[in-house]
């Protein structure tokens, strides 16, 4: 079920990117090009729940290897998608996905601090028991 979960966050957050990246070049995707980022999205944050239940990384080192799978599987789709041929094109690609990934961030950051200090209440409270 995490796993689920995870998926449906990647989804979520591809949703935004699209959002973001359609609003701002002002066009939209066709459907098996939101398809295909979806399934990827999801992959995406499979991996990433993978790797932070499974390998003890530090919190820097977690994020640069976050990075750079998202990096990597959101260049793919563009690249089977065929959007990037030019440098501006990739600068434009690099430009959205540096915001949105940005936003996964503290939105993932933010709610992973709110659950750490309720833990952290219920411990003090079961502590002065």
């Amino acid at each position: 079920m995490k796993y689920v979960s995870s998926a449906i966050k990647g989804i979520a957050i591809a949703s935004i990117a699209m959002i973001i990246y359609s609003t701002y070049y002002k066009f939209w995707f066709d459907i098996d090009e939101v398809f295909l980022i979806f399934v990827l999205s999801s992959i995406q944050a499979i991996l990433s729940r993978i790797t932070r239940i499974n390998f003890r990384l530090p919190d820097l080192l977690y994020l640069s290897v976050n990075a750079v799978t998202s990096y990597t599987i959101a260049f793919s789709a563009c690249m089977v998608m065929g959007d990037i041929f030019t440098l501006n094109d990739f600068l434009k690609f690099t430009w959205a996905w540096l915001l949105t990934f940005s936003l996964a961030f503290l939105y993932s950051y933010f709610s992973n601090r709110k659950k750490v200090d309720d833990i952290n209440k219920k411990i003090e409270r079961i502590s002065k028991l």
